[in-house]
């Protein structure tokens, strides 16, 4: 059987139509494009605002909680830091009280060795009647005495100073008279401290009576 014979030939209506179809098809196409293009950039739009103010949002979260962490770290540097501080003036204040317990152990030890070699030059000075130095060197004993605040010690001595050797004194020699009148003063002003008031009032009247004659 004979194939058909299929004709070539296209008619201008054939044409308009094939004309019609590729338009309404880049018509149709170009429309999805404009409609893809105006979601894309209405995408980008809602990006680019979320952006704009989710940024500067998280920006300012995450500075805050740098500084916050900052000043976690320097509280705690701090916290530390007086805890040493402490610590070391703790120390300080120790070492500070044994050191001044030792200086006046020391400046104690001093002054009783000084009066007690005072006391000794004169008990010397005044046998070999050298009454000026026995007098001068008895009050350098006395004032030694009077910083130790070792009063069975001062009153021992004051006792055997006026009982034994005062006594004898020559209140006519005006230096020597003069070194009395200063022990004078010297037991006057300790009668008037807290420590010692009221406890040097006979020896005083010894000295009274004595510059009398």
């Amino acid at each position: 059987m004979p194939l058909p014979i299929l004709s070539t030939e296209i008619t201008p209506q054939d044409l308009t139509e094939i004309i019609k179809n590729a338009h309404d098809f880049y018509q149709t196409s170009l429309n999805s494009l404009k409609t893809d293009i105006a979601i894309i950039l209405s995408a980008c739009g809602l990006l680019i605002a979320i952006i704009g103010v989710g940024l500067p949002f998280l920006v300012t979260y995450y500075q805050k909680q740098r500084i916050k962490i900052t000043e976690i770290k320097i509280d705690k540097q701090l916290k530390e830091s007086e805890e040493t501080i402490k610590s070391l003036q703790n120390e300080l204040k120790t070492t500070q009280k044994e050191y001044e317990n030792q200086f006046r152990l020391l400046e104690n030890k001093f002054h009783t060795n000084a009066a007690s070699l005072y006391m000794h030059l004169s008990t010397s000075y005044l046998e070999q009647n050298r009454q000026l130095l026995g007098v001068a060197t008895f009050i350098l004993a006395l004032e030694n005495t009077v910083q130790t605040k070792n009063f069975d010690m001062m009153n021992n001595m004051l006792d055997n100073f006026f009982n034994v050797d005062f006594p004898s004194l020559d209140t006519n020699n005006p230096l020597v008279r003069d070194r009395i009148m200063h022990l004078n003063k010297i037991l006057d002003n300790l009668d008037k401290s807290p420590e010692f008031k009221g406890k040097f009032f006979s020896y005083k009247e010894k000295i009274i009576t004595k510059l009398k004659k």
